[in-house]
């Protein structure tokens, strides 16, 4: 086995080790708990699986919420069964939108939409410069256009990007074209990405991967920042007042940040009307999850 074989054979063993740590972990505490009605996430599937466990003996029940990931990616697709089975013996399933809550309801189970859940960010400042700040909220994922964005920021000087994540996920590439204009912030803790948020103009976060929900989106609400985001159905559903749906090509943000510019007060006063609407549309979303919970019980 060559070094770089015997690397991966090493993270692979490492990850492997480290989910059957936390699916005994979870499991212990669920049993010194011993929680009647248990919320679950996946992917990956595990957490759920041990919570089903924990449920079938103790005669407990549960709900799952089922990230984008778990529909999209190939690694957890070859587990499309397990997630099937833990589905129709949840009380429900939620997703982030319809398309993939009927994938949901396909599988035999109770599928329902919460697009989103509000909440807050502490009020912190951040040390920022230019007429124009700008907040990229990144993670350098596979499905985030980073180069598209430094292109449209080169395009774009008198505007100054705060682009988050761990810059050492970032390709060589990225930093290499990385315009003056560009910071990268590296990791933030929350107080200080709080202070981001709150101290720049707007938030620009960006996915070429439909279905996606935008948390940086939500946070850009919250904050009360208008937002430019990728052009797909489900986030012009969810992110419908004080945003920007750009095509994810350089001249696509080039040309979504100069119209936000323009018309800058008319983004500013719907991001806050969205914020409001949203907090609406949480408490009935709420009452209908915990109407749902209550006939299960009878």
């Amino acid at each position: 086995m060559n070094a770089e074989n015997y690397f991966f054979a090493q993270v692979d063993s490492l990850w492997l080790l480290k989910y059957i740590a936390r699916t005994c972990c979870c499991f212990w505490t669920l049993v010194r708990r011993r929680p009647s009605l248990v919320f679950a996430s996946d992917p990956p599937p595990f957490a759920p699986l041990v919570v089903w466990l924990y449920c079938r003996i103790f005669n407990a029940r549960y709900c799952m919420d089922s990230h984008t990931g778990t529909f999209d990616r190939w690694c957890w697709l070859l587990l499309s069964p397990l997630h099937a089975f833990l589905a129709r013996r949840a009380i429900w399933t939620a997703t982030t939108n319809a398309e993939l809550a009927a994938r949901v309801k396909k599988m035999g189970a109770v599928g329902v939409i919460v697009e989103d859940i509000p909440f807050d960010l502490p009020r912190r400042t951040y040390p920022v410069d230019s007429a124009f700040p700008m907040a990229v909220v990144c993670s350098f994922y596979v499905d985030e256009p980073v180069l598209e964005v430094l292109e449209a920021a080169r395009q774009l000087p008198d505007v100054r990007f705060y682009i988050t994540g761990n810059p050492k996920k970032a390709s060589a590439q990225i930093h290499r074209f990385r315009p003056e204009n560009v910071t990268f912030t590296g990791w933030l803790c929350n107080d200080d990405y709080a202070g981001l948020l709150h101290s720049v103009s707007a938030v620009l976060v960006l996915t070429t991967s439909d279905f996606t929900m935008q948390r940086g989106g939500s946070e850009a609400i919250t904050v009360g920042k208008p937002l430019i985001t990728s052009d797909f159905p489900v986030l012009r559903r969810i992110f419908y007042k004080g945003t920007v749906h750009a095509d994810n090509s350089p001249t696509g943000i080039k040309e979504a940040i100069e119209l936000l510019r323009r018309d800058y007060p008319k983004f500013a006063r719907e991001i806050v009307e969205l914020r409001e609407e949203r907090q609406v549309r949480w408490k009935d979303t709420r009452a209908d999850l915990e109407r749902r919970i209550t006939q299960e019980e009878g």
